[in-house]
């Protein structure tokens, strides 16, 4: 049997021949037979172009079940067949109360065999560490990659890629379920130190000591001075400092999860100032660093709390425990009063914030809206108070108090010319009132500050007194004294001639009606 390849040779041989005997006419034809191959070549090409393999992309999760505390390892590996131009774009993972980390070289290269080939890329490695019980879920997520095209194409090729859901389970142990707050880890070690400072030794001029301390011109030691003794009461002065410090190193489990170890409660005579915390973290676990000063402020003693850590133990599946003993403190000095309900400042302060902000919101409504109607409402109070003629009463009587005659007369005409209602009987007595101290203030005063009117019944009464006889002109004219006497007179019964608040009516002048039957007079 002839192979296919010969068979083919064999058959273009004879067509070749074929077209040298029929000429140019079969040149033509084979030209158009050969064309036809490198179409079938270009067509075959692009399908596998469009077949290039996707990158490969798997997620693993180990363990997927922890204690609060513990730590799991997620791990993303991402394959493709040449090789990355750009960096693969890793998801970012946050969920509350799930601490994620990402440890020393979480990066690192990659490489595996797929179908007899070396497929190469990156593996990306989080820590994930629980801080309370729970089920957290991974999902919704996908990482983008950019590789070269294995077929030759010039720009690289671009993948979004979903990763593959998965789920972490956090749960106490049943051995420590009654363990609160819930602390995992293989060993727990408290450390404490004291450190006294002298308030004498603060205060007396120092300087550098060959070891490093402080000594100063009396020959005295250092100014801090470290307990040795912890079993020893501690003695202070009024005016001295206690530090203490306390140190917790963890290992086999997460920092994050230590409680506080101090309070703010201390004997009395000292005052309390806490520090920050400090807390370092490491790989298999870290330290949590606590300091709180203790200033001796007057007579007494008492004891330093004791401190007490309780932890789950993974490997022994127990519940350990690591104390650290209380502090004896001694102050001498006379005992002062103090402040114990430190507490309680703070519910003072809230009331009073709160009462400040209402205080500045009133304010801020009061100028809003408040403003405008209340100065619409003055206003309206004044123009019925000038209708009432309550107002005129007001200034006619400063001016009478004042013996101010031009504003006196001023007012009553206002007074009048008001809402308010008089009786004719409080009319004439004003009236007459006015009229006298018109008389005996215009008669004292020279014609020059007088009325044209004034001025001419003046002049008269000159002219009849120049041709009376010279012995009656004395009895005429009273003295300085009488006119001023007399004024005096005047101004308090206008004074008691005004009417009160109480008669003035504040109702519109109502014209009297006619009379229902009237009749003719007779003539």
């Amino acid at each position: 049997m002839i192979p296919l390849d010969i068979s083919r040779s064999l058959n273009r041989l004879g067509m070749i021949s074929l077209l040298f005997v029929l000429g140019l006419g079969g040149t033509g034809l084979s030209a158009g037979v050969l064309a036809q191959q490198p179409s079938s070549s270009s067509s075959a090409t692009d399908s596998t172009a469009t077949e290039a393999p996707q990158p490969q992309v798997s997620v693993s999760l180990d363990p997927q079940q922890v204690a609060p505390g513990e730590s799991a390892t997620l791990r993303i590996t991402v394959l493709v067949p040449t090789y990355l131009p750009k960096p693969v774009v890793f998801p970012t993972i946050v969920q509350p109360n799930l601490r994620v980390l990402l440890p020393e070289r979480a990066t690192s290269p990659t490489s595996s065999r797929i179908d007899g080939k070396t497929w190469s890329g990156v593996s990306r490695s989080y820590r994930l560490i629980p801080l309370s019980p729970g089920d957290f879920h991974f999902r919704d997520q996908s990482v983008e990659v950019s590789y070269i095209d294995p077929n030759g194409g010039e720009a690289p090729l671009v993948s979004e890629i979903a990763l593959a859901p998965l789920s972490l389970s956090a749960s106490v142990p049943d051995a420590a379920a009654g363990l609160d707050p819930y602390i995992a880890a293989s060993s727990i070690e408290l450390q404490q130190s004291l450190t006294v400072v002298h308030a004498d030794d603060t205060s007396a001029e120092s300087a550098p000591a060959a070891d490093g301390g402080q000594t100063d011109t009396r020959g005295e030691t250092s100014r801090e001075t470290l307990i040795q003794d912890l079993q020893q009461p501690v003695e202070l002065d009024a005016g001295d400092s206690l530090r203490r410090d306390i140190t917790a190193t963890l290992e086999g489990g997460s920092v994050i999860l230590l409680p506080a170890l101090l309070d703010e409660s201390a004997p009395q005579g000292l005052g309390v100032y806490p520090t920050s915390p400090k807390v370092d973290e490491s790989a298999t676990g870290g330290s949590r660093t606590e300091s709180v000063t203790y200033v001796a402020e007057g007579g007494g003693e008492g004891q330093l709390p004791e401190v007490t850590l309780r932890w789950f133990n993974p490997e022994s599946g127990k519940i350990d425990q690591a104390t650290l003993p209380a502090v004896e403190v001694k102050v001498s000095g006379p005992a002062l009063p103090r402040f114990e309900a430190r507490g309680n400042l703070l519910p003072w302060l809230v009331t009073a914030a709160i009462a400040v902000i209402v205080l500045i919101l009133l304010g801020w409504l009061w100028w809003r809206w408040g403003r405008s109607a209340w100065q619409t409402r003055r206003q309206q109070q004044a123009i019925q108070r000038e209708r009432s003629g309550h107002t005129a009463l007001s200034r006619l009587r400063r001016a009478t108090n004042a013996h101010q005659l031009p504003e006196c007369q001023q007012a009553w005409r206002r007074l009048q010319g008001s809402a308010a209602i008089l009786s004719r009987e409080r009319i004439d007595a004003v009236e007459a009132a006015l009229s006298t101290l018109g008389r005996l203030s215009y008669s004292s005063q020279g014609l020059a500050s007088q009325g044209p009117i004034s001025q001419a019944l003046e002049s008269q009464e000159l002219e009849s007194q120049e041709l009376a006889p010279q012995e009656h002109v004395a009895e005429q004219q009273p003295s300085d004294s009488d006119r001023q006497q007399q004024l005096v007179s005047a101004w308090q019964a206008l004074k008691q001639a005004l009417p009160t608040s109480s008669e003035l009516r504040s109702t519109r002048r109502v014209p009297a009606l006619p009379p229902l039957n009237p009749t003719r007079s007779n003539a």
